[in-house]
């Protein structure tokens, strides 16, 4: 760890865009987010030969953007475990090749049908890698959790790619049950540490959080998503909507009142909101078909991991002053243009729901493209100031 370079107070020895995995991940998911969409909503007009189907855009909201802001937080986040620096260099090099070699393999029809599916298994797969290398060498702080997530995500995008292809039906909801529970995981532990750090540096009263609630409602999800697999429709929407309850109930129980002037804590907080109404709109759509299934994909896709992927991304990439973090000018513009998509789309405003997440992410990535070069600093979601 180095001090006082480049006006940080505290920073790894790393530099430079492939000096930690948020840099080029984080980007390369605004990126994908917007041109995804575009491609989708409009391709057709500019690229009359393109054939995009309805499972490429759920594979590419999930795996595709999902995926490549899974790497960008837990490879970055892993040097908090460990107390090493972030992964870098020619790793990241591996990785971000995978993941445009999957994108490319998804659009471009003369590559071979296996491509696609071995990129993305490999991309995934050389996520959990470079975790357990990362866990071996700090000597502690395993998290088997995102280890075995990647593992899953990887097989899971695999077989979804050679069903498609084969023309096999797949779970349209699957992929976004999986990363919905991951933001779950790691959201409702992240957003009320952020919470109450704010909550003690401005002196206010910090409520004791309670670990027990956290794992009961990450549990009803997994029961939940079980009983789905195995066709207990109606019992999983019951589970589903206990858990947007018990999501709701701990974020009455946050210290929320630093969200109020701080516009990094009022994102994050939007997007846990969003995952709750999204979790109470599933069980309603599970139990009594009260919502389609296009409406909560999209509150779930767009509102809660949207919002919460722009959230954690934007900490990264923020001002550090003596108050603390503070988001880069037109940040707050984006993230309200994002919002405003979901709305859009919950409304069936198809064009105009497009049109703004297309400009939200577009911006987002002006915004963050002057600062993916100089030096790393530590910690990267919190902590360090800069002069």
């Amino acid at each position: 760890m180095a001090r006082n370079t480049a006006g940080f107070d505290q920073v790894w020895p790393n530099s430079g865009i492939w000096g930690a995995s948020f840099r080029v991940m984080f980007a390369l998911a605004a990126l994908w987010s917007a041109v995804c969409v575009a491609l989708w909503r409009w391709g057709v007009v500019v690229w009359p030969n393109l054939d995009l189907s309805l499972q490429w855009h759920i594979h590419e909201m999930t795996f595709g953007f999902g995926g490549a802001a899974v790497a960008g937080y837990l490879l970055t986040a892993c040097s908090s475990w460990t107390g090493r620096a972030p992964v870098s260099g020619w790793p990241l090099w591996g990785l971000v090749a995978l993941w445009l070699a999957t994108r490319l393999g998804l659009v471009i029809p003369q590559v071979p049908p296996w491509w696609a599916p071995m990129t993305s298994l490999g991309y995934f797969w050389w996520m959990a890698a470079l975790l357990c290398v990362e866990a071996h060498r700090g000597g502690k702080s395993w998290r088997p959790v995102f280890i075995v997530f990647c593992l899953m995500a990887g097989v899971g995008s695999a077989v979804w790619i050679l069903r498609v292809t084969s023309n096999v039906g797949v779970p349209s909801m699957a992929p976004i049950l999986m990363f919905a529970l991951l933001a779950s995981v790691v959201g409702l532990r992240m957003v009320p540490a952020f919470l109450q750090q704010a909550a003690v540096r401005m002196g206010h009263r910090v409520r004791a959080q309670s670990r027990s609630e956290y794992l009961f409602v990450i549990l009803l999800i997994v029961i939940s998503g079980g009983l789905l697999v195995v066709g207990y429709t109606t019992v999983a929407g019951v589970v589903f909507f206990a858990s947007g309850i018990g999501m709701l109930r701990q974020l009455g129980s946050w210290s929320l009142r630093p969200s109020l002037s701080d516009s990094l804590l009022f994102m994050l907080v939007l997007g846990v909101l969003w995952l709750a109404t999204g979790a109470l709109m599933l069980g309603g759509f599970l139990m009594v078909g009260r919502f389609s299934g296009s409406v909560v994909a999209h509150a779930l896709m767009m509102g809660a991991m949207g919002g919460l992927i722009m959230g954690v991304s934007a900490r990264a990439f923020a001002r550090r002053t003596d108050q603390g973090l503070k988001a880069r000018y037109g940040t707050l513009i984006a993230f309200s243009l994002v919002t405003a998509a979901t709305v859009a789309r919950l409304a069936q405003a198809l064009d105009l729901a497009a049109g703004l997440w297309c400009a939200g992410w577009g911006l987002y990535l002006i915004v963050i493209l002057p600062h993916l070069f100089g030096p790393v600093p530590r910690p990267v979601f919190s902590g360090a100031r800069e002069t």
